[in-house]
């Protein structure tokens, strides 16, 4: 099985990965900023680093990378990424459940057929 390697990391010939200078101080970088205020995608743009906001969303949540940046500073990224996620979009990160009616009443009439009785069942809520 073939597996890609982190960015920020490289894979040394035992198969252990050991951080890369270069693209570790981008993610510093990326870190820094984000943390300072900037948005994902401009953090992205001052760190220099090609990745989609997707995939910056998935570094963050990658303990991984506290090799890099440390544990706390991993941990208050994940913090202030809900913070602005429930600011932006008014989202708590909890899916709404949906509202299945569980009780039903007959409109008034009279129904020749299944497709009739079907169409006068009417949800109470």
């Amino acid at each position: 099985m073939c597996r890609k390697v982190p960015y920020g990391f490289e894979k040394k010939m035992d198969g252990t990965l050991r951080p890369e200078e270069n693209e570790a101080k981008k993610i510093r970088a990326f870190f820094e900023a984000y943390l300072a205020g900037a948005s994902l995608a401009d953090a992205r743009a001052s760190a220099g680093i090609p990745l989609c906001p997707a995939s910056l969303r998935g570094v963050m949540k990658n303990r991984l990378y506290a090799v890099i940046v440390g544990e706390e500073t991993l941990a208050l990224a994940c913090a202030e990424a809900r913070r602005k996620n429930t600011r932006v979009n008014g989202r708590s990160g909890r899916k709404k459940q949906p509202v299945i009616p569980t009780r039903f009443r007959l409109a008034e009439g009279e129904a020749k057929t299944a497709a009739e009785l079907y169409a006068k069942i009417i949800p109470v809520w």
